[in-house]
């Protein structure tokens, strides 16, 4: 009887120590689903425009002509900047550094998209998204047009 009531004194003890070591290991709670509503769009953070240098002359040389025979000023024979094509969908976003957002109802600020390529097809509708906050980002799990 002895022998019985030390084995299970062992069991319970093993089964506190067990209990204690467990306890600063708990997992994180699960993140709660959340949805947004509003519409789909893109940012691009603007990028300057390098300004062309003049072309160096010699001390002293005449001006070179212009097209129609007048003299250049400098800086005038820089070609003019090339315009941007427009966006039209996720991959172009992507492609020219942008970040695909959804503009929450509600909200002033915009939320990045974490997977982007999961708004493919979605593009500047309004939808219902549905997925998880990581962060300053949002994990799409879902994603409707409505």
């Amino acid at each position: 009887m002895r022998k019985a009531v030390r084995i299970c004194v062992a069991i319970v003890a093993l089964c506190v120590l067990a209990e204690l070591a467990s306890a600063g290991k708990k997992a994180p709670p699960a993140p709660t689903e959340e949805t947004l509503l509003g519409p789909i769009s893109c940012t691009i953070t603007a990028k300057p425009v390098p300004k062309a240098a003049p072309a160096p002359q010699a001390p002293g040389a005449p001006p070179a002509a212009g097209p129609n025979g007048a003299p250049q000023t400098p800086g005038t024979n820089a070609p003019p900047p090339a315009v941007p094509q427009p966006i039209t969908n996720v991959k172009d976003c992507l492609s020219s550094g942008g970040k695909v957002v959804i503009l929450p109802d509600g909200f002033t600020a915009t939320v990045e998209i974490e997977n982007p390529t999961a708004m493919i097809g979605h593009e500047w509708n309004r939808v219902s998204v549905s997925g998880y906050r990581v962060g300053e980002t949002f994990r799409v799990v879902s994603v409707r047009i409505i």
